[in-house]
């Protein structure tokens, strides 16, 4: 998980005056680059002696072009069982327990979900009191201040706020001695108000002790029109409190809101993730992001890789914070915000825009997140460095 500089080098230019403009040759180099991985070309443009108004090196601007896409180098895999470590399933009145070499899943019969994961001796979630499920699909965001001028009273009509799950079958199935299946259906919708999506929920666990989450979602009865977002909450062990991400940074990004970050991998404490707004907010999203792991100071983690559906988009977004968007909303300065135990980590197929609704236009509709069929995944596997 590191990045590398394949090529680099400097590009003297003539002056370009204000109001004109100057093609510039980029040397054949640069495009001869082969490789299996993600390649960016980055050409920044920065002063060559300090000015009035900006040291030399200072950067007036730069561009990215992605050359190479990512190419799927894994070889062939062995599905041989016996040369597998194997899975013991375990089933009680309350729960079924998958455990491994080093691991061990837990699951609630009675919700359907998954409520432990310990990884080496180590539990990896950690549900709060007032939310005790410690992974689960979510529709809401703390709303922003462009949000309150024109969307969240309606998604909160729509009860986005407050939605819950009712548990239609349940089902786990040993496929091989190497991998646990775990299929459960589920209607989730708000209190009352008659509409609600349709989920189907696949977990897939393997030998080597990683998790596939695999969600199908369909809207029924009177749905909105747009949710605020679309994806998983992961509440985390405190101590999986630092970000090495693949995407857009090292500042929060929106799909309106992105242009100042590029693309690159980059690492930071969750603390540093948030935007400190003075009137606490939504805040913090990462966009067009590869994968992210979160960790702890020895490089002991979990990492995300996106699994896309069917005409969903290649990359997702991701946030990661100590405060609730409950918190969020009720504070009305940073000295309100209350922190909870964990991690609050964010998986999103999808996230809204933000707007400028505050003083001028809303979201744009391309960068609203319609209420619509969804399909998407998530595999999440532990690594011991990062």
């Amino acid at each position: 998980m590191r990045s590398e500089i394949l090529d680099s080098g400097i590009l003297e230019l003539s002056d370009i005056h204000a109001g004109t403009k100057k093609y510039v040759q980029l040397p054949d180099s640069a495009f001869s680059i082969q490789s299996d991985h993600e390649c960016w070309l980055t050409v920044t443009l920065r002063t060559r002696s300090a000015t009035t108004w900006a040291n030399a090196g200072h950067i007036v601007t730069w561009s990215q072009a992605c050359l190479q896409e990512p190419q799927d180098s894994r070889g062939p895999t062995n599905n041989s069982a016996a040369r597998l470590p194997l899975l013991q399933l375990k089933k009680s009145i309350f729960t079924y327990r998958v455990t491994g070499a080093d691991f061990c899943f837990v699951f609630d019969r009675t919700r359907g979900q998954l409520t432990q994961w310990i990884c080496r001796g180590r539990s990896i979630l950690h549900g709060e009191e007032r939310d005790p499920v410690p992974l689960c699909l979510s529709f809401w965001r703390a709303p922003t201040d462009n949000d309150a001028r024109w969307q969240t009273d309606d998604w909160k009509l729509y009860g986005l706020n407050v939605m819950t799950s009712q548990l239609r079958s349940f089902k786990v199935t040993k496929t091989s001695e190497s991998t646990v299946h775990v299929v459960a259906t589920m209607y989730l919708s708000p209190f009352v108000v008659a509409w609600g999506f349709n989920a189907v929920i696949e977990y897939t666990i393997d030998f080597s002790g990683s998790l596939t989450l695999q969600a199908k979602l369909q809207p029924i009865g009177r749905a909105p029109k747009t949710v605020p977002r679309v994806g998983w909450n992961v509440q985390l062990d405190r101590r999986l409190d630092h970000a090495t991400w693949f995407g857009l940074g090292p500042g929060e990004s929106y799909h309106d809101k992105k242009s100042a970050q590029q693309i690159g991998i980059y690492k930071a404490h969750t603390e540093h993730l948030q935007t400190p707004y003075e009137v606490p907010q939504e805040n913090g999203n990462r966009a067009e992001a590869r994968w992210v792991n979160l960790h702890d100071e020895a490089g002991f983690g979990i990492k995300a890789t996106y699994m896309p559906g069917k005409n969903e988009r290649r990359c997702f977004q991701w946030a990661a914070c100590r405060h609730d968007a409950g918190v969020l909303e009720r504070a009305r300065h940073p000295c309100d915000l209350r922190e909870r135990d964990g991690v609050l980590w964010r998986l999103d197929c999808d996230n809204a825009g933000v707007g400028t609704a505050a003083c001028g236009p809303g979201v744009c509709d391309k960068w609203k997140v319609p209420c619509r069929e969804f399909g998407f995944g998530f595999k999440l596997e532990p690594v011991v460095s990062s």
